[in-house]
């Protein structure tokens, strides 16, 4: 894949994981129909995404919370 399709395919599959984080669900067909041109590619990153994000502990419940001091060193960066 070409540089400039890659970009794209990062572009779009970026759409797609904000969909996601915002509540929606979108349709990995609508995607699809969209861009035929990317749809092996856009195909597997959402299989693989889908896979990943099914495996890894909820963030909450697998992060224990930050101590006052660690909290401020992140406040400052």
């Amino acid at each position: 894949m070409h540089r400039e399709q890659e970009e794209a395919v990062q572009r779009i599959t970026a759409r797609y994981i904000a969909e996601l984080r915002a509540g929606r669900h979108p349709r990995l067909s609508d995607y699809l129909s969209r861009y035929p041109r990317y749809a092996g590619a856009i195909t597997d990153f959402v299989t693989n995404y889908h896979a990943i994000e099914k495996s890894m502990p909820e963030e909450a419940e697998s992060m224990l919370p930050l101590s006052e001091a660690s909290r401020a060193v992140l406040d400052r960066e």
